[in-house]
Parts: C-alpha cells; sequence; structure tokens
C-alpha cells in the first residue's frame, strides 16, 4: 500500500523527498476496533500506469504539496494553532485523498467527478464510488468496484 498517512507506523522519517508517500501494508488495517470504516475500491486502469504517475507525484511537489496538507492536517487533528479550524472547509483535502485524485487524474481516471481534486477526502471518493458508477461505465468506459464492512454498534454485521 501507498499511502499518506497522519500516523506512519515508522513515523514520518524525512518526507520531503517523496511528498510524503509512505509504504505500509494493508494487513495494517485489519482491525475493525481501530479503522471501522475501511472500504477497497478496484478501478479499471493498468497497475504500470498508476506505478508511473506515483513515481511522478513523489517527485513533483509543486503539482500537490502533501506536506502542507499534513502539516495543517496535523495541526487540525492534533488542536494546535489559533483559529484551527477543518482544511477541509479552506480546500485542503486530506493528504492521501488528494494524492489518489492527483494520481487517477493523471492517468485520465477522475476519482470525484466535479469536486477539485485537492480538496478531497475520502467520503467524497467513497460517495462517487457509490453513486457515480454509471458515468464511470458510459462516459469514462471504466469500471470502478467496491467492497466494504460496515459493522453495527454490537458488533454483528449489518
Amino acid at each position: 500500500v501507498f499511502e499518506i498517512s497522519r500516523e506512519p507506523p515508522a513515523g514520518f522519517g524525512f518526507p520531503p523527498p517523496v511528498n510524503g508517500v509512505q509504504q505500509s501494508r494493508v494487513d495494517r488495517y485489519r482491525s475493525a476496533r481501530d479503522y471501522p470504516n475501511i472500504a477497497l475500491l478496484r478501478v479499471a486502469v493498468p497497475q504500470a500506469q498508476i506505478a508511473d504517475a506515483l513515481n511522478r507525484f513523489r517527485q513533483q511537489r509543486p503539482v500537490l504539496d502533501s506536506l502542507e496538507l499534513i502539516l495543517r492536517w496535523l495541526g487540525f487533528v492534533w488542536g494546535v494553532g489559533a483559529g484551527n479550524c477543518n482544511p477541509l472547509y479552506d480546500g485542503m483535502g486530506i493528504p492521501a485523498a488528494a494524492m489518489l485524485e492527483i494520481v487517477f487524474g493523471a492517468v485520465g481516471f477522475d476519482l470525484t467527478p466535479g469536486l477539485e481534486s485537492r480538496s478531497s477526502c475520502p467520503e467524497a471518493i467513497w460517495q462517487a464510488a457509490k453513486w457515480w458508477y454509471e458515468y464511470y461505465e458510459q462516459e469514462a468506459n471504466k469500471s470502478l468496484v467496491g467492497a466494504y464492512y460496515i459493522g453495527n454498534e454490537l458488533g454483528d454485521p449489518i
């Protein structure tokens, strides 16, 4: 998994050379208690194209400076700074979601039609996958497939 996490398992290290992108394992997200809101999406784009776009993203901070997003979001979730409001209100998306928008956009796939890519968030990507599937099939001629799990408060699947 390539991601931009607010809590990288090995810490942030020195993120500028890779635009904040970290590599991890998907099994890190197995715990439903720690990560109760997980969805996996499969996008019909060749993996080699995504890998190439991701490598370019890691080297091109002027396209999207994810380090600025990371700092804004860390300040928000930690409650640091005067007047620290939700960065989404300022059009600053969640770093990992904004990265996905840029990377998939570079290969011609719009993850959230009609939304500015720098202000993306996981909820916007999920809503696009849930409600815009006909657009992807007809207009983009590509499919978007997802899987998810929602547990209720008693721990039983819904």
